[in-house]
C-alpha cells in the first residue's frame, strides 16, 4: 500500500513536471486568444462583453477563473495557462480514484500514469482553453457519482449533479457528465433492465458492435459509404483519432469493456460513443481537442485488460507487459519539453509579430485576428475577414454587420476594401492565407515581406509591408 501511494504521488509530480515546463515558451495562438480577451473583458464589464457589444458566453466558468488568475498574476502566458496546468494534475488524481473504484488500484495507477504521460494529455494541459476544466468536472461528476453509489450519501450526488451542471456551461460537450448519474439512478431504481444475466448479454452486444463500428468508422475508404453529412463527419472523427492516439490504446479499450463490471462498461461507453457523435454533428473539421478531453476513458478502459491479465497467470502477466509497451510506443511523452500542435491546429508567433509591429513608428495595422494583437497590446485599424471552419467564405458577423466579431472593428471583405483601406503593415499567418478568398490572398502576398516567423508548415506567420 504504501508503494502505491508513493508511486502516485511520482506520478502526479511527474505529470506537474510536463505539463510546466517552460510553460511560457510559445505564444498565445488563436484560441488562447478568444479566451484571453473575454477574460480582460470580464474585469471592464463584470461580462465578457466584446467590444463588438457581444457577449463571448461560451465556457464562462473557464473565462472568469482566466479573470481572477489576471487580476491576480496578469495575463501573461504563465498565468493563463497555469490553471489548466494544475487541473490536468487534477486530472491525472481523478482517473486514479475513479480506476481505482470501478476496478482496482493497480488498475488507476496504470489509467493515471497513462494520462500523466499522454502527449495529448500534456498539451492541452499547457493551453489557457478551457478543455481541461472539462475534463476535470466530467471525471469529478463520475467520481462523486461512484460515491454516492458506495455510500449512499446524498451529498456526493449533489456533488456530481453539481460537477456536470457547471461542465454544461464549460462546454457544449459538457452534458456528457450527467451520464455517469444517470446510468446510477436508473441502475439503483431498477428502471433500465431486470436481471444481471441481461445486463450481461447487453454488454457482449455492445462489445460486437463498438468493434463493427470502430472498423467501419476508422477506414478512409468508408466515405463513399454514407452522404449524410453527419456520418461522413463521424467517420472521419473515428479515422482522424488513429492517428492521434495509439492503436493498442483503442484496440485493448474495446476488449476491456468486456473484463469490467456492466454498470461501468454502459457509463464509459456511453461517453466515449457520445462525445464522437456529438462532435460529428456540431463540427465539420476534426479539431483533436474537442475528443481528447475523454482520452483517459480509453486509458481507464485499456486498464481494466491489463489488470484483468495480470491478475490471472504468469503469462497473463506477460501478456499485460507487452501490452503496456505497446500503448507506450506511441502518443507518450517521457521527458520534458515543449509540445507542439499537429498540422490540424496552428500555433504561430503572434507574440513576435505583435512586438514588431508595436516597434514601428505608425502606420495603419490589417490583421486577419484582431483577439491575438489585442491580448499583447496592439490594436489593427482593420480585420481581413474569412471563415475559419471554411474556405473561401466569411464570417457571419461581418456579413451581417460588416465589423469583426471580438473587436468591432471595420472588416477588409475583398481586394476592394484592402486597396481602400491602404494599410501600411498586413499580419496573416498560414492559416488565413489558405482560406482567405485566392485573388485577396494574392493581393496580399504581392507586397514585400517586413517580419516573418516560419518555424515549419502551418506556423507561419508573416507581417507584409504594402507597397
Amino acid at each position: 500500500m504504501r508503494f502505491r501511494q508513493l508511486f502516485l504521488i511520482s506520478i502526479i509530480f511527474y505529470a506537474f513536471l510536463l505539463r510546466v515546463w517552460n510553460l511560457a515558451a510559445l505564444s498565445f495562438w488563436i484560441d488562447e486568444s478568444f479566451s484571453i480577451l473575454s477574460a480582460i473583458k470580464v474585469l471592464e464589464h463584470g461580462v465578457p462583453l466584446l467590444d463588438s457589444g457581444l457577449l463571448y458566453a461560451r465556457s464562462l466558468p473557464h473565462t472568469y477563473l482566466l479573470s481572477a488568475m489576471g487580476v491576480l498574476f496578469g495575463f501573461g502566458e504563465w498565468p493563463m495557462r497555469l490553471p489548466s496546468v494544475l487541473l490536468g494534475v487534477l486530472a491525472v488524481w481523478l482517473v486514479y480514484r475513479c480506476a481505482s473504484i470501478m476496478i482496482s488500484s493497480r488498475a488507476g495507477l496504470c489509467a493515471a500514469a497513462l494520462t500523466a504521460l499522454s502527449h495529448t494529455q500534456v498539451l492541452w494541459s499547457r493551453q489557457a482553453r478551457m478543455y481541461m476544466l472539462l475534463e476535470v468536472l466530467l471525471f469529478a461528476a463520475l467520481f462523486f457519482a461512484l460515491w454516492w453509489q458506495d455510500k449512499g450519501l446524498y451529498k456526493f450526488l449533489v456533488l456530481s449533479a453539481c460537477s456536470a451542471f457547471l461542465a454544461s456551461f464549460t462546454h457544449v460537450f459538457g452534458s456528457l457528465a450527467f451520464i455517469p448519474l444517470m446510468v446510477l439512478l436508473l441502475e439503483k431504481r431498477r428502471l433500465w433492465i431486470k436481471h444481471a444475466k441481461n445486463l450481461k448479454l447487453w454488454q457482449s452486444l455492445s462489445l460486437v458492435f463498438a468493434i463493427l463500428v470502430f472498423a467501419v468508422y476508422a477506414s478512409w475508404t468508408a466515405f463513399s459509404l454514407f452522404s449524410h453529412y453527419t456520418l461522413i463527419n463521424l467517420s472521419r472523427f473515428y479515422s482522424g483519432y488513429l492517428f492521434d492516439t495509439s492503436f493498442a490504446v483503442i484496440l485493448f479499450a474495446l476488449v476491456g469493456i468486456a473484463v469490467i463490471k456492466p454498470r461501468y462498461a454502459v457509463i464509459l461507453g456511453s461517453i466515449f460513443v457520445a462525445t464522437f457523435c456529438m462532435a460529428s454533428f456540431f463540427s465539420g473539421a476534426i479539431h483533436m481537442r474537442y475528443l481528447s478531453f475523454v482520452l483517459p476513458v480509453l486509458f481507464i478502459l485499456s486498464s481494466a485488460l491489463l489488470d484483468f491479465c495480470f491478475s490471472h497467470s504468469s503469462i497473463g502477466k506477460m501478456i499485460a507487459l507487452f501490452g503496456l509497451l505497446a500503448i507506450l510506443w506511441t502518443g507518450f511523452l517521457f521527458v520534458p519539453s515543449v509540445p507542439r500542435f499537429n498540422d490540424q491546429t496552428p500555433q504561430p508567433n503572434f507574440r513576435a509579430a505583435a512586438a514588431f509591429i508595436a516597434h514601428q513608428d505608425s502606420g495603419i495595422i490589417a490583421s486577419a485576428y484582431s483577439a491575438p494583437l489585442l491580448v499583447y497590446g496592439v490594436e489593427p485599424d482593420f480585420v481581413i475577414d474569412f471563415d475559419m471552419q471554411d474556405r473561401e467564405r466569411h464570417s457571419w458577423h461581418a456579413l451581417w454587420y460588416g465589423t469583426d466579431y471580438y473587436s468591432g472593428l471595420p472588416t477588409i471583405m475583398d481586394v476592394q476594401d484592402l486597396l481602400a483601406a491602404r494599410p501600411h503593415y498586413i499580419l496573416v499567418d498560414d492559416l488565413a492565407l489558405s482560406r482567405l478568398d485566392k485573388t485577396l490572398a494574392s493581393a496580399i502576398k504581392n507586397n514585400s515581406i517586413a517580419f516573418e516567423d516560419d518555424p515549419r508548415w502551418w506556423d507561419g506567420i508573416r507581417v507584409y509591408e504594402m507597397q
